[in-house]
C-alpha cells in the first residue's frame, strides 16, 4: 500500500494538469468582448493613469483591477490570449509555496497538491468562461484568489509580516465580491480560528476593512447605483440572502462532489503536521460565510443575486475546506485517500476530454473576431453592421447601437456605431 500512496497524488496531479492544459488552450482563443472594450476605449481616449481615476470617480473601486487592465490592455488585443494561462500558473505558483510552507512537505508533493487544488477550483466554478476565460472575470475574481493564496502561506509563522498586511489590502482592491468574502473569512478566522494565527487575522482584517472602505467610497459607486433597481427591504434581503446561501452552498456540494472529495484525498496524502478540528470546522464556516456575505452585498446593492462569475470566490473557499478536511481525517483516511485519488483522476480527464472538444469552436470565434478587427480598424467614422455574438451569456455585438457594449466597441475602434445583423 505504500508504493501507492506515494504514487496517487502524481496519478491525479498529472491528471489535473491535462485538465487545466486544456482551459490555457481554450484561453488562448480568448478575445475582448463586452466589459474588455469599455476600459480598453477608456485607455485609448484618457490614456493610462487619468482613465483610472475616471473609473473610480465615475464607475468602480476596484483600483487594482483597472491598473491591472490597463497594464494588459496597452499590450492590445493580443494580451488576452494569455491572460487565463498566466492566471493558471500564477496561482498554481502560489498554491505551491502556501502548501510547502504550511505543510512542512517536499516541493515535489507541494507542486502536486497545488495542481490538484487549482484544478478542482476552476472545475467547480459556476461558470469556467466567465470567470477563467475572460480577461475581464479572470482579473476580477481569478487574481485575488491569487494573491490571497499567498497570503495564506503567511500563516505558516506566529508574527505578523508585511505580506501578511499588504496581500488582503491589494486582493481586497480587485473585486467588491473579494473583498466583502474576504471580511467574512478573517472574521470568522479572528473569532473560531486557531488562536496562535490571531494576531495574523486581526492585521490581515484591518486591511481588509480599510481597503472595503476605499473601495465602497468610490462615487463611481453611487453613479452605479443609481442605474440599478431599489434595494428591498431588509428582512426580505436577509430571507433571500439565507435562502440563496443554503442553495450555492448545497448545490456546489452536490455537483462538485467528485472534485471536492478529489482534493480531500490529495490533502491526505500531502499532510506532514498534525490539523486540529477546528481547522476544518473553521474554513467550513468562513466558506459558508462568505458565500452569505457574497450574497447579501449584491442582493442589498444591484436588488439581485451576484453574477455567477463572482461566485468563484466562495465556491473555492469550500475548495479549501475539503482539503482542510483532508489534513484532519488524515491518520484514518490516508490508506483510502490514494485508492481515491487514483479514481477520481478519472474527473479531470473527462473535462479535458470535453474541452478539447470546444476548442474547434473556440477557435472559429477567435478567427471571426480577428476577421471583424482588422475591418473595423479600417472603417474610421462609419457605421458598421457585424456578426451577432453572445458568448456565456455576455454580449458580444447585439443589434441595437445605443447598448452599452456596442458603444465600447465603437469607441475603442473610432466609429460612428455598429450593430449586428
Amino acid at each position: 500500500m505504500q508504493p501507492l500512496r506515494r504514487v496517487a497524488p502524481f496519478v491525479a496531479a498529472i491528471a489535473a494538469l491535462a485538465c487545466l492544459s486544456t482551459y490555457a488552450l481554450l484561453g488562448w482563443y480568448s478575445r475582448w468582448i463586452a466589459d474588455d472594450f469599455c476600459t480598453a476605449a477608456a485607455i485609448k481616449s484618457e490614456g493610462f493613469w487619468r482613465s483610472q481615476a475616471t473609473m473610480y470617480r465615475a464607475w468602480s473601486g476596484r483600483f487594482a483591477f483597472t491598473f491591472a487592465i490597463n497594464a494588459i490592455e496597452s499590450f492590445g488585443p493580443a494580451a488576452a490570449r494569455v491572460v487565463p494561462a498566466a492566471v493558471i500558473i500564477a496561482w498554481i505558483a502560489a498554491a505551491t509555496f502556501a502548501v510547502r510552507r504550511l505543510l512542512q512537505t517536499s516541493w515535489a508533493l507541494a507542486i502536486v497538491t497545488a495542481v490538484i487544488f487549482v484544478c478542482a477550483a476552476i472545475e467547480s466554478a459556476p461558470t469556467v468562461f466567465q470567470s477563467v476565460l475572460w480577461q475581464t472575470g479572470a482579473l476580477t475574481y481569478l487574481a485575488p484568489l491569487v494573491l490571497l493564496t499567498w497570503w495564506s502561506a503567511s500563516l505558516a509563522r506566529d508574527r505578523v509580516t508585511v505580506a501578511a498586511v499588504a496581500l488582503p489590502f491589494l486582493a481586497g482592491a480587485f473585486s467588491e465580491t473579494a473583498v466583502v468574502c474576504q471580511v467574512a473569512v478573517l472574521t470568522v478566522a479572528l473569532l473560531i480560528g486557531p488562536p496562535a494565527k490571531r494576531r495574523i487575522f486581526a492585521a490581515a482584517l484591518g486591511s481588509s476593512l480599510l481597503v472595503l472602505a476605499v473601495v465602497g467610497l468610490s462615487p463611481g459607486n453611487a453613479i452605479r447605483r443609481a442605474q440599478l433597481p431599489p434595494s428591498p427591504e431588509m428582512i426580505q434581503t436577509i430571507e433571500r440572502t439565507a435562502v440563496a446561501t443554503y442553495d450555492f452552498v448545497s448545490d456546489t456540494i452536490v455537483t462538485n462532489a467528485m472534485s471536492l472529495l478529489l482534493v480531500c484525498a490529495a490533502a491526505a496524502l500531502a499532510r506532514r503536521v498534525r490539523v486540529p478540528g477546528r481547522v476544518p470546522l473553521a474554513a467550513f464556516v468562513a466558506a459558508v460565510g462568505a458565500s452569505a456575505a457574497a450574497y447579501f452585498s449584491a442582493i442589498h446593492m444591484m436588488a439581485n443575486n451576484p453574477p455567477p462569475r463572482a461566485l468563484v470566490v466562495p465556491e473555492t473557499l469550500l475548495v479549501v475546506a475539503a482539503a482542510a478536511l483532508g489534513l484532519y481525517v488524515a491518520p484514518r483516511f490516508e490508506p483510502a485517500a490514494a485508492v481515491l485519488a487514483i479514481v477520481l483522476a478519472l474527473v479531470p480527464v473527462a473535462s479535458a476530454i470535453h474541452n478539447i472538444r470546444l476548442i474547434p469552436a473556440a477557435r472559429e470565434f477567435a478567427e471571426k473576431w480577428d476577421r471583424m478587427d482588422v475591418e473595423l480598424r479600417t472603417s474610421r467614422g462609419d457605421s458598421v453592421v457585424a456578426m451577432p455574438a453572445t458568448i456565456d451569456m455576455l454580449h458580444f455585438v447585439n443589434r441595437d447601437p445605443a447598448y452599452w457594449s456596442n458603444q465600447c466597441i465603437a469607441r475603442y475602434y473610432g466609429i460612428s456605431s455598429i450593430r449586428s445583423h
